[in-house]
């Protein structure tokens, strides 16, 4: 039986980022600004909803009809018990803590395989951005609020600029409609990041749960880890087929399941996971937009984490 809400799907498509050339300086750099912000919403996104669905796809836990992360937890640490032996695992006493600087935190073992050791990093990456996620959608929202009002201010000045940049009148004309689209594509920037409001309250609850749940997992993961291993299962995958016992998907359904669908499109393209916290959206954000939205910084600055960008391992692993 999966704590944690059951089975959820990948939340939302991405945020895109693209930016079309309006060949005025002053345009372009504010939408050079534009695009970096919705980058960073991108980013954050993927930290936030990808990285689970990573740790769902290495796990094997999609394949389960209803499962989540604390059944994926329970597949990774199972097989970590058999790599690394019983009486190590006792000694890694991994944490979850949303209060904590670390949320997530486990000591690791050289013995852990490549697949274990990228589980963990998108495990930690998911708790992180989920416990920071109020702060951090509240910053990149205004960030990217500010590069669109400005934008709106200077699209009453647009032909002038044009002109004025020595654009003639089809360039012209091209660049107004680059600004709207431009525009278009900001306001749908701030839309779909407002949507993970509740994707990171609800994955927020899961947590705390998870939390709850971590020492009964830990309890018995050296029974289910020798248990599987009889089974012939080494993998947490193959831990998830054969010592897990919900009930599973048929391979039709797993192989359209939402996560791992994420997981190979991420691994086909060598989409990298990257770590955007409050503190680092915040650090972001360039002075002309830092005077739209300088209130809203300010009061995230007394609550915002302070964290340094990361990398996820790119060279996502075949389950």
């Amino acid at each position: 039986m999966a704590c944690c809400g059951g089975k959820k799907t990948v939340s939302g498509p991405e945020i895109q980022t693209e930016m079309k050339e309006i060949k005025v300086e002053k345009f372009d750099e504010l939408f050079t600004e534009g695009s970096e912000a919705l980058q960073n919403a991108e980013n954050f996104r993927a930290a936030m909803t990808d990285s689970k669905a990573t740790c769902m796809a290495i796990s094997g836990a999609y394949t389960l009809k209803v499962g989540g992360m604390s059944d994926a937890l329970k597949c990774f640490m199972w097989s970590v018990c058999q790599e690394v032996g019983a009486d190590k695992f006792a000694n890694m006493k991994p944490t979850i803590d949303i209060e904590a600087e670390n949320p997530f935190s486990m000591e690791l073992d050289p013995a852990m395989s490549a697949q274990n050791t990228e589980f963990f990093e998108a495990f930690k990456l998911w708790v992180e951005h989920v416990a920071g996620s109020a702060d951090s959608i509240q910053i990149l929202t205004e960030k990217l609020k500010g590069v669109s009002e400005k934008a709106q201010e200077l699209a009453g000045t647009a032909k002038d600029e044009c002109s004025n940049a020595g654009l003639n009148a089809i360039d012209t004309t091209k660049a107004v409609a680059a600004i709207g689209s431009n525009s278009k594509t900001l306001a749908t920037g701030i839309t779909k990041l407002g949507g993970l409001a509740s994707v990171g309250q609800e994955a927020l609850t899961d947590i705390k749960e998870l939390a709850g749940a971590l020492a009964g997992i830990l309890e018995e993961g050296a029974k289910n880890s020798d248990e599987g291993k009889e089974k012939g299962a080494k993998t947490a995958a193959e831990y998830c087929e054969k010592q897990h016992t919900g009930e599973k998907l048929d391979a039709k359904q797993s192989a359209a399941d939402s996560y791992i669908v994420t997981y190979n499109k991420n691994k086909e393209s060598g989409k990298k996971l990257s770590s955007v916290t409050a503190a680092t959206a915040k650090s972001s954000v360039k002075p002309s937009v830092k005077q739209s939205v300088g209130v809203a910084l300010e009061l995230a600055e007394a609550e915002g984490e302070e964290a340094a960008p990361a990398d996820v391992n790119p060279e996502l692993k075949d389950v």
